[in-house]
């Protein structure tokens, strides 16, 4: 999915399949049932900015949620946080025949359990580590669009692929 901001910047978030074969291959653990996933990789990116992670199914279908809510104008959250709260999407404006929101990616945010991490020499930590948003105005056929696509990618990527 891909969300175009005001600034002509734009926002990537897309899922990717979970190749069981790849991860057997990987890890040497082999999978005698069909797993149960709990999260799946993703690229996420603003601009020429790009991380691939991993997400949460219940972050993503809180995002899906969230868009939902926008579409009917039942706002429950104006912010909501994901990713470890590294994933921010914020409501700035709730017009009838717009919704402006702002996407913010804060790599500054330590994630539990990642351990510690060194820079190379002549690196800055704010260099690496940055805080980038992209503000966004929408109208209801665009948070549909958002809302199809993320559903379409959740559905495809949650499928494993037992064998390439």
């Amino acid at each position: 999915m891909i969300i175009r901001g005001i600034n002509d910047n734009e926002f990537t978030f897309t899922l990717n399949f979970v190749k069981l074969s790849k991860v057997c291959e990987q890890t040497g653990y082999i999978y005698t049932e069909k797993p149960k996933l709990t999260s799946l990789p993703i690229n996420l990116g603003i601009d020429y900015h790009i991380w691939q992670k991993s997400i949460l199914i219940s972050d993503i279908k809180q995002v899906i949620k969230w868009f939902e809510s926008l579409i009917l104008n039942n706002m429950t959250q104006e912010i909501i946080l994901i990713n470890d709260k590294q994933l921010q999407f914020e409501l700035l404006e709730n017009n009838t025949s717009y919704k402006k929101i702002r996407i913010t990616h804060d790599s500054s945010i330590p994630v539990p359990g990642l351990g510690g991490y060194s820079l190379s020499p002549g690196l800055k930590y704010e260099d690496v580590f940055k805080k980038l948003s992209i503000e966004s105005e929408m109208n209801t056929s665009e948070l549909q669009r958002i809302v199809d696509e993320l559903t379409n990618e959740l559905n495809d990527s949650n499928r494993v692929v037992w064998k390439e």
